[in-house]
This record gives structure tokens, C-alpha cells and sequence, in this order.
């Protein structure tokens, strides 16, 4: 440094030309790069295309066709008939004289068994109601976790993407500052500060890369592995460098109850409960059985052909107590399994309006980073800019305020992501899975 004619101090021959460099080198790394908050957000009608073809490969959705489709086959079985029983005797044979036996061939069936077949097949019924909503579930769930992932994908992505541009920053300020340094004109503690912050950018990039690859790693595993047309989407969303959108409205409170798999697997237990108890009711019902057949009976002359024919008729007042206890057992059952799902629904209620609170909170978070923070921030931005263009400010205060500036916009796709998870769990719970059992 040397000192003006009134012993004022100046900066020694080169600091301003050394400044500007610093400075040229820093804008240069900013023409590269923008706030996020300038992207734009990815359409639904990219969510909705991304949703179809993941749905159209998903194993989760083949699985619960086939458990439909199995369903319905033992409908079809269930309850349809009775087996005819053949049956041949030979007795009254005097010292086993087979010749002056009596020998008789019949045939046999149960009648009036339309009871305990309608019972069998509602039973049967009712297995392919809870099949065909489960189906329904697994159709909401694939189309659900996949707008949950791909939010994921499209935030961690564009979070790794803005950090990567703030090291690309703090790089090229670091060998700024360095060839300062080395002429004279800076603090080593400066260049420490930048390196200290390049690691933890770097830390949390790399965070930020593994979340990603994460959410499209379970994106592909709800296709049931990397599909074509989903890979070409997807890498089709990495070149244009979308952010995600938010969550599409909430359902109604009824119909996320009505769907919710908890709610979903108490309600097949009572249908099923229901269905067995009037099977266990038809049981106890007289069964009737008829017979008719033919005989070979006499001796010598006067041996013949002749008719068989009876019915037998069931009493089940010999096992009244049995049958009243299979009774009871049964409505006991069913009222068990009423008062559960009366439960499970006042308690999966009670999650929803929680989640719905949660949601909101979220939802009115992203506005406030949309309407203010975010609006706020570039304007600032660009006054810092302008500001250390200008040599108004240090280097430092400005990477402060892009440091302050980029958690602004990471915490803004932080909120989406949030406000994704609590839209998810509105439909599928907090665990986000149903086995459909």
C-alpha cells in the first residue's frame, strides 16, 4: 500500500485490475447459472404421461388383476351342484353263497340344497368384492407413489443441479482469491472460508444426487424394472430441467376414508364374516337325500330284478346345541369384526384430518416461497450482482448472499416435496403400502 500527498492510504498498483478479474471470473460463473426459482414447473399433463406408462407396466396392478381373476374362478365353482354317489351291495348270502345273494345297485343324491349353495356362493362373492377393490386400491396406489417419486426426482434433481452451480461458483472464487493471495492482495483465512463452504456444498450435493438417484430408482420399480418409454420421459424431463409441480387437490375426506387400506381390509373382514355366517346357518338346515337303484334278490325260480328306492332326511334338533353354539360363534365373529372396522374408521379419520392439516401447512409454506420469499430473493439477487459488479460489495458478502440465496430455493422444493408426501399419505396412510390382505 502506499499513501496520497494528504497520508490518506490507497490501494497498491494492481489491487483494482486484481478486483476486477475476481470479479469477471465470479460473473462469468453467474451467466451460467439461474435461480430456480425462473424454471418452470413441470405440466400435469407430464406427471399424467409419466403415471400412464408406469401404470400400464406395473407387476403390483398384474398381481391384483390375477387375484380378481382367481376370484371370480372359484364364483364360478362355488355352490354349483352335487355329486351323484353310485353304490353297490351285496349281502344276505347264506354260508357265502353268492348265487342267493341279494345284490343291489343304486344311485344317490342330496335335493334342496339351494340354501347352503347361495350361501357358498356369496361367500365366494364376497372374496371377489375385496379383489376388485383392492384392484382399485393398487390402480390410486401405482398412480399415487409415482407422483410422490417423480416430485422426488424432479426436486433432487434441481437440487443437485443449483448446488453444483454454487460450487462451480465457489471454484472459480477460490482460484481467484488464491492468485490474490499469492500477489499480496488477500487473506488466507478468505480462501479457508471458500474451501470450508466448497465441502459442504459438495456434502450436500452429493446427498442431493443419491436422493435422486433413489426416487428414479423406485420410480422404474414401480414399472417393475427400467422400462423404454418410461427411461425416454424421464431423461426427456432431465434435459428441460423442470422443477416439480405441486400436488393436484385432495379428494374429499369420505372418499380417502372409503379407500384408505385399513378401512379397506376391516371392511372385507365383515363382508367375509357376514357371508360365512349364513353358510354356518345354512349347515344347520335338514339335508335330504335320495336314492334309487335296483336289486337281485330270492332263490331258484323265484329269483328277480326288483326296485331300490328311499329318502333320508337329516334331524338337526339331535345337535341343537352344536348348531346354536356355530351360530353364535358366527354373529359373534361378525359383531367383532363391525366394531373393528368402527374403530379403524374413527381412527383413520382421525389420520386424515390430521394429514389434511398437514398438507395445508405445507401447501400455504410453498405459497409463502412462491408469492414472497422466492420473488424477494431475486429481486436481492440482482441488486447483490449489480452491487459487486460495481465493486460496492465484497466477494464474501456476495457468496453470504448466494449461499443465503440458494437455501432459499432448496428449501422452497424441501416444502413441495413435504406437501407431495402429505398428499400421498392422505391416500395411502402414513406407510404408504396395502397387500391387499
Amino acid at each position: 500500500m502506499s499513501q496520497t500527498t494528504d497520508g490518506r492510504r490507497r490501494p497498491a498498483r494492481g489491487a483494482g485490475h486484481a478486483g476486477n478479474v475476481i470479479r469477471a471470473s465470479v460473473l462469468l460463473a453467474l451467466a451460467a447459472t439461474g435461480p430456480l426459482a425462473a424454471q418452470a414447473p413441470a405440466t400435469r399433463v407430464a406427471y399424467e404421461r409419466v403415471v400412464a406408462v408406469v401404470r400400464g407396466e406395473s407387476p403390483f396392478l398384474a398381481a391384483a388383476r390375477a387375484d380378481l381373476a382367481a376370484a371370480v374362478a372359484r364364483t364360478r365353482a362355488a355352490g354349483r351342484g352335487v355329486a351323484t354317489e353310485l353304490s353297490a351291495d351285496l349281502e344276505e348270502a347264506p354260508e357265502f353263497r353268492v348265487g342267493q345273494a341279494v345284490f343291489s345297485l343304486a344311485l344317490s343324491r342330496e335335493f334342496l340344497v339351494g340354501g347352503r349353495g347361495g350361501a357358498a356362493r356369496s361367500l365366494a362373492a364376497a372374496d371377489v368384492v375385496a379383489a376388485d377393490g383392492w384392484l382399485a386400491w393398487w390402480d390410486v396406489a401405482v398412480g399415487v407413489e409415482t407422483e410422490r417419486e417423480l416430485t422426488r426426482w424432479l426436486a433432487w434433481s434441481a437440487i443437485g443441479s443449483r448446488l453444483a452451480a454454487q460450487d462451480s461458483l465457489l471454484a472459480r472464487a477460490e482460484v481467484a482469491l488464491r492468485d490474490r493471495l499469492a500477489a499480496g492482495e488477500g487473506r488466507y483465512a478468505d480462501v479457508l472460508r471458500v474451501q470450508a463452504e466448497r465441502l459442504r456444498s459438495t456434502s450436500e450435493r452429493g446427498q442431493a444426487t443419491a436422493a435422486a438417484a433413489d426416487a428414479r430408482a423406485r420410480l422404474e420399480g414401480l414399472a417393475g424394472g427400467p422400462v423404454s418409454e418410461l427411461t425416454a420421459l424421464l431423461d426427456s424431463l432431465a434435459v428441460t430441467g423442470v422443477v416439480p409441480a405441486r400436488p393436484p387437490d385432495p379428494a374429499p375426506p369420505d372418499s380417502l376414508l372409503s379407500i384408505a387400506p385399513a378401512v379397506r381390509r376391516a371392511g372385507d373382514d365383515v363382508r367375509r364374516m357376514r357371508a360365512e355366517g349364513v353358510l354356518v346357518r345354512a349347515e344347520t338346515r335338514p339335508r335330504f337325500r335320495a336314492t334309487l337303484g335296483a336289486q337281485v334278490a330270492g332263490e331258484g325260480a323265484a329269483r328277480g330284478l326288483g326296485p331300490v328306492a328311499g329318502i333320508a332326511v337329516s334331524l338337526p334338533f339331535t345337535a341343537s346345541g352344536a348348531n346354536r353354539a356355530a351360530v353364535g360363534a358366527a354373529t359373534a365373529a361378525t359383531g367383532a369384526t363391525e366394531a373393528r372396522l368402527a374403530a379403524v374408521r374413527a381412527r383413520e379419520r382421525g389420520v386424515i384430518e390430521a394429514t389434511a392439516r398437514r398438507l395445508g401447512a405445507t401447501l400455504a409454506r410453498v405459497e409463502l416461497f412462491e408469492t414472497g420469499l422466492l420473488t424477494a430473493t431475486r429481486a436481492e439477487r440482482a441488486t447483490a450482482l449489480d452491487a459487486y459488479g460495481a465493486g460496492e460489495i465484497s466477494l464474501l458478502e456476495f457468496l453470504d448472499f448466494e449461499r443465503a440465496a440458494t437455501q432459499v430455493e432448496v428449501d422452497r422444493l424441501r416444502a413441495l416435496m413435504d406437501a407431495t408426501n402429505a398428499w400421498a399419505e392422505l391416500w395411502l396412510g402414513p406407510s404408504g403400502e396395502g397387500d391387499g390382505t
